[in-house]
């Protein structure tokens, strides 16, 4: 008996571009989330979670996967010939935008711990060129908000659609008559 196939979304991208926010509003639709799994782990995860109980899963893989990043695009493929679902997600920012935010945050570039963000920007751009081509959507983030993020990211992959805010509704009552 082989197993269901899997949905899978993987996001990708720039430091700063919203991978956070993405994973977390993919998480909030009820898919089941990873940060920063080594890439070479997925064939694995999804033979793991083939006994059905995981059917929708959304990762991120970016430039933190350091040497192991140049052989995401032959695992993807090999997870998509395995029968699966693969969805790819880019999240990118201009520049100046990713710039802003690094120093809005005072964080340091995962790749240039010693350099510049804009060294940083640069380098990651380069390590990211093959997973940016292969992305099934690219989204510029530079003029959203997170909750525009959320929204977009939700739209495109949730099986429900958003309607807006929850409500929820208790009711209570006094023992004793109001007081």
């Amino acid at each position: 008996m082989t197993a269901p196939a899997k949905q899978i979304i993987v996001i990708t991208g720039m430091s700063g571009s919203g991978k956070s926010t993405a994973i977390r509003a993919l998480e909030d639709a009820g898919f089941f989330c990873i940060d920063n799994l080594p890439v070479l782990l997925l064939p694995k995860l999804t033979e793991l979670a083939g006994g059905g109980h995981i059917e929708r899963m959304a990762l991120v893989i970016d430039a933190r996967e350091g040497v192991f990043l140049k052989d995401a695009p032959r695992v993807l493929d090999e997870v998509r010939r395995a029968g699966h679902q693969v969805d790819v997600l880019f999240l990118d920012a201009s520049d100046d935008s990713l710039m802003r935010r690094f120093s809005e945050t005072r964080r340091r570039h995962p790749l240039a711990p010693e350099g510049t963000v804009a060294e940083g920007i640069h380098a990651e751009r380069e390590a990211l060129k093959d997973l940016r081509e292969m992305a099934d959507q690219v989204i510029d983030s530079s003029a959203l908000n997170v909750h525009d993020l959320k929204r977009m990211v939700q739209g495109r992959f949730s099986p429900e659609p958003t309607t807006g805010p929850s409500l929820s509704i208790m009711s209570f009552g006094y023992r004793y008559g109001v007081p």
